[in-house]
């Protein structure tokens, strides 16, 4: 093998270990993301405890922020991890190329073989066309560039969700702790409209003798006051 061929076979080594590098710090993104799910009762407490504050429309925005940004992220985070599709298909001049690497698309799976064992099933290329395909040594560079842009694609766009999913899980948890912080410790009480004129309403009616207004047909402590 050449210099240029080993250099080439080296960088696909690397993208591979960058990859799979990704896809542990991804797993561990979708861990902690699912984690408050164990205490979803709780977490739902708190958001019903910081809608209740007096400011209530804005507080109901957060709220909807903070679910939206989990939901984002978490599908941020699984699309990352799962499939790219066929990274040939967005590689410029890529008709044609060698394949023989990693032999893509060799078997055609149906659904049902996600939970069944395949039967019946024979690769789409017979053993000597597969060893008739293999490049020759003036190919060989040409089939690892093929195969180095294809990882490249997979790498790049693994980076770029994995960075997305870290954004938004960060803004995620940032809401997370304000909306914690003002339930706990900020919010004591629902806040009360009107109560200075509720109690105004009483006090007429309880020194009402003769006459009872509509406002005082639901005061349950008033016994003066008969239609």
């Amino acid at each position: 093998m050449n210099d240029r061929a080993a250099f080439l076979a080296g960088s696909i080594a690397d993208m591979q270990a960058t990859i799979r590098a990704v896809d542990v710090k991804v797993a561990a993104l979708v861990v902690c993301l699912l984690a408050p799910l164990q205490n979803l009762h709780r977490v739902f407490k708190h958001l019903a405890h910081f809608t209740e504050w007096s400011i209530r429309w804005p507080a109901i925005l957060v709220v909807i922020l903070f679910l939206l940004t989990w939901v984002a992220a978490f599908v941020s985070l699984v699309r990352a991890i799962a499939a790219a599709g066929n990274p040939a298909a967005y590689i410029k001049g890529a008709q044609g190329a060698n394949s023989a690497f990693f032999l893509p698309a060799q078997f055609k799976f149906s659904r049902i073989h996600a939970i069944a064992t395949p039967k019946n099933l024979l690769s789409i290329d017979a053993l000597a066309d597969v060893h008739n395909n293999l490049p020759q040594d003036a190919d060989v560079e040409a089939a690892l560039v093929f195969e180095q842009m294809k990882l490249a694609y997979i790498r790049d766009l693994k980076l770029f969700r994995l960075d997305w999913g870290l954004k938004l899980s960060l803004l995620w948890l940032l809401l997370g702790i304000l909306i914690y912080i003002a339930s706990k410790f900020a919010i004591t009480e629902p806040p009360q409209k009107e109560t200075a004129k509720v109690a105004a309403t009483i006090q007429a009616c309880k020194i009402s003798t003769c006459y009872v207004p509509p406002a005082c047909s639901n005061i349950a402590n008033h016994f003066g006051c008969f239609p």
